[in-house]
């Protein structure tokens, strides 16, 4: 059958694939029921991790701004997404969605 160590290598794998899945629910998923785009009203869903890479990267090199024009200095843990639109991504900070339309990243900045 299995060896300990080739059970254990098993279980490790289970285990970063278990914290991967909860790494990216850090918004309930009771919450996201009842939230939505404070502009559009749409439902909103997580962002993949990529894209999160993706903007802290823009954020860290300080080409990246929010709607309103400011330039945005604190990377993100996550965001949130228009899911029909997906133009405008919502940002995530300390386990908190910020629903402000002014503080959202337009996702044609990312691209």
């Amino acid at each position: 059958m299995y060896s300990k160590l080739s059970y254990a290598v098993i279980q490790l794998k289970f285990l970063n694939i278990k914290f991967m899945v909860m790494e990216l629910r850090m918004i309930s998923e009771d919450l996201l029921k009842i939230i939505a785009c404070p502009e559009t009203k749409q439902d909103l869903v997580m962002a993949a991790p990529d894209l999160v890479d993706k903007i802290n990267s823009l954020i860290e090199k300080g080409e990246l701004v929010s709607r309103s024009g400011q330039k945005i200095g604190d990377k993100i843990d996550g965001g949130l997404i228009q899911k029909e639109e997906r133009k405008y991504l919502y940002p995530i900070r300390d386990d908190i969605p910020i629903l402000l339309i002014d503080e959202s990243i337009s996702l044609d900045s990312v691209s």
